[in-house]
């Protein structure tokens, strides 16, 4: 997964939290409203409160699981995108002392022609 999709999952899943908590917020406040304002008896407003207050806990307790598990992914894809990097700097590592390595024993080589040559001529 690249650093773009782990950042268009992130974003993603903040916005969809907005929009379940807007949910809530709204039901909540709609809810309590259209109870106060119904011509209701108080055992029946009550009763009303009960099972509003019973719906609004679900919803959240939905809603939480829902966030819980978008954070379980968004967990998972920053360690799979860790992972990945971590790996991609090891093998440039690697890459890096290899090519030193290699341009190391070519640059002996070369001097020790050069100086092989330079003996001749001094012999």
């Amino acid at each position: 997964m690249t650093k773009k999709e782990a950042e268009e999952l992130e974003s993603d899943g903040r916005f969809w939290g907005s929009i379940v908590a807007g949910t809530i917020i709204g039901l909540i406040v709609g809810g309590s409203v259209a109870l106060l304002f119904a011509p209701k008896s108080g055992r029946e407003l009550r009763g009303d409160l009960e099972d509003a207050a019973e719906t609004v806990r679900e919803k959240a307790e939905a809603t939480l699981d829902d966030l819980q598990e978008a954070a379980q992914k968004l967990a998972q894809t920053s360690r799979t995108l860790l992972d990945e990097t971590r790996e991609n700097v090891v093998r440039s590592v690697e890459a890096g002392r290899d090519a030193y390595d290699k341009k190391r024993q070519e640059l002996t080589n070369e001097l020790e022609e050069k100086l092989r040559g330079d003996d001749t001529k001094t012999a």
